[in-house]
């Protein structure tokens, strides 16, 4: 029997249009195998953390909604998480129109440094302003398909916080992480190993 093909979801967002208070776009999914459509799959939007329900692919593999969002920050963070044991995610982030949005110092860098033991990973996480300042009291969002509804983090005084993951040998996990509100994204695959030694690796990435 031939193996099944990996599910993927292609999002597409619309430009945000001005509604009131509000801003208004249209968020549309399609669930592919490779070129092949697939019917029923169920899918959550959400914006920087905040679920805005859910839609269901049809038979032409794909599904959309409309979202509206009181808009207090440069941009937005679009997941589409799909629900069911075969996890996968797709984002894209959407900007504001600058003159909608208040001028303030805000994060400008996301660091994160990925350490591995075993199949043990901490996510030790900072977040500096343009001046390479700490920014503390900063919501993080932080997506990882091995663990479901992860609360959203907050940096601390020195601007860090931290995320750990455990991996099953042969486990695949999609790590996200997000400064809510600003745009700043890490995103990486990790997989578990089978009988690896008991070594630490780390390696840094600036975003």
């Amino acid at each position: 029997m031939a193996e099944q093909q990996k599910l993927r979801l292609d999002l597409q967002v619309s430009p945000p249009q001005k509604s009131g208070e509000n801003y208004v776009f249209n968020v549309a999914v399609i669930a592919l195998r490779k070129t092949r459509a697939v019917e029923n799959v169920h899918v959550e939007i959400l914006c920087d953390g905040v679920s805005q329900g859910q839609i269901v692919t049809d038979e032409n593999g794909g599904a959309a909604t409309d979202i509206g969002v009181t808009v207090n920050k440069e941009s937005c963070l679009v997941l589409a998480r799909t629900i069911g044991e075969e996890v996968v995610i797709a984002y894209k982030i959407l900007n504001f129109p600058k003159k909608e949005v208040k001028k303030e110092s805000g994060p400008a860098k996301l660091i994160v440094n990925p350490r591995r033991i075993e199949n043990r990973i901490l996510f030790h996480i900072k977040v500096l302003d343009e001046k390479n300042r700490a920014v503390p009291n900063v919501k993080i969002l932080i997506i990882d398909t091995s663990i479901q509804n992860i609360p959203d983090a907050q940096t601390a005084e020195n601007g860090e916080c931290a995320h750990n993951t455990n991996l099953m040998p042969g486990e695949e996990c999609e790590i996200m992480i997000s400064v809510i509100g600003y745009g700043k994204i890490f995103r990486r695959t990790f997989y578990g190993r089978n009988g690896v030694a008991n070594t630490t690796t780390g390696e840094t990435e600036e975003n």
